[in-house]
């Protein structure tokens, strides 16, 4: 079979990790589910796959031995049995807190909450809204929040499960899972609870996986993940179509209730979104993404000029005029305003960031902060010598 590779592997780690891309090419599927659906877990989890992935490519690459024809269920030799004899030998039963594995059991606590909110809360919004949900049909559930939580501890079960069994060599309890979770629930009315036991007692006492399944292949793989994708994304297109929000009316002041969907129509007409996209597209049209971060100043330099008062193209002395005239006026024993003293940092770092600027234009590197010339070999070279020359006037001064 085809080998794994690292290189690729961390290629697609940082390009499409937060999508669980590498996870996909390393058969994990599980885990490329569980970052596919909460991005990383907003980056944390890609982040920890850094120094994983050797170890996830390893188990890709093992050879699992061949199934002897009578006895299917038995695994005659191979990799994945030496490496199951050593672990055994190690330690016959792997307790729940052992050094690794307080990561996997909080990934399932969190990962739990997660999916149970999302299940639930798109089940309660399309039971209980009597405008465009169920109601509106003469369809009334009774029980519905609660029906909604018992479907949302699905959520749960497959959350502990599916975290629980990211390894090739151990796996949780799923029935203790199911039944921890139900009992949870059911004796406290509370799925914290549910979530809380379920987790405990799946992993207790975690057993080594000594018949691991046959990996199927690539089509099965990539409609199971499809089918869980497509049905977590109608979740949450139930939840913006439906779940309501308060917030406070900026012309009366008073409570008012906005649906998901509508907030995010009116953001997307307002004249904010207009102005922020106008601005994006006209600095992309003008110089790609340097004109992009140009516009977002990532120096700082625009914000330097503007607390000087200078103009773009201003030279070095023009920018030590402003700022003696600045400090005259703002500097703290001369200045008893009480935001004098803050006013007079931000004066001195404005005017430390221009000059380091300046300094490494007169290294051969332009300012940051000024325009980019069109011809890039005949005037960067002329900046580099005025730069030089202004330089040579300021020794000779």
């Amino acid at each position: 079979p085809a080998m794994a590779s690292k290189v690729v592997a961390y290629i697609l780690w940082l390009f499409g990790g937060w999508w669980g891309v590498h996870h996909v090419y390393l058969k994990r599927d599980k885990q490329a589910f569980l970052w596919w659906s909460t991005l990383g877990i907003l980056g944390i989890g890609w982040f920890r796959d850094l120094w994983r992935i050797p170890d996830y490519v390893e188990q890709a690459n093992l050879d699992w031995g061949t199934k002897k024809r009578n006895e299917k269920k038995k695994w005659e030799s191979g990799e994945y049995m030496e490496h199951l004899k050593t672990s055994w030998n190690h330690q016959p039963q792997p307790y729940l807190f052992r050094s690794w594995g307080i990561c996997r059991v909080l990934g399932q606590l969190l990962f739990g909450l997660i999916y149970h909110r999302v299940i639930s809360q798109a089940l309660t919004v399309v039971c209980t809204d009597e405008e465009h949900g169920l109601p509106a049909y003469g369809l009334s559930i009774p029980y519905a929040a609660w029906h909604c939580n018992l479907f949302g501890l699905a959520g749960l079960v497959a959350a502990i499960w599916m975290v629980g069994t990211t390894t090739v060599f151990m796996a949780p309890d799923f029935k203790k899972i199911v039944q921890g979770c139900l009992v949870g629930f059911v004796c406290t009315n509370n799925f914290h609870a549910g979530l809380l036991l379920g987790t405990l007692a799946g992993n207790w006492k975690r057993h080594w996986v000594q018949n691991p399944p046959e990996m199927p292949s690539f089509f099965r793989r990539m409609s199971r993940l499809s089918l869980a994708g497509a049905a977590y994304l109608v979740a949450w297109c139930l939840i913006i179509f439906f779940l309501e929000f308060d917030v406070t009316d900026a012309t009366t002041g008073q409570g008012k209730t906005v649906r998901i969907r509508d907030a995010l129509i009116h953001i997307y007409k307002s004249r904010f979104w207009e102005q922020a996209w106008g601005s994006f597209r006209e600095s992309f049209e003008k110089g790609g993404w340097n004109g992009v971060l140009n516009a977002l100043d990532v120096t700082g330099e625009r914000e330097a000029r503007r607390v000087l008062d200078v103009a773009r193209d201003a030279t070095m002395k023009e920018i030590k005029s402003a700022y003696r005239k600045l400090a005259r006026q703002w500097h703290p024993d001369t200045n008893k305003d009480p935001g004098a003293k803050e006013k007079m940092e931000e004066i001195n770092a404005a005017y430390r960031l221009l000059t380091d600027a300046y300094k490494n234009a007169e290294n051969g590197e332009e300012p940051s902060g000024k325009p980019a010339d069109e011809n890039d070999g005949g005037n960067r070279g002329d900046a580099r010598a005025k730069a030089r020359s202004r330089a040579r006037a300021r020794a000779r001064n």
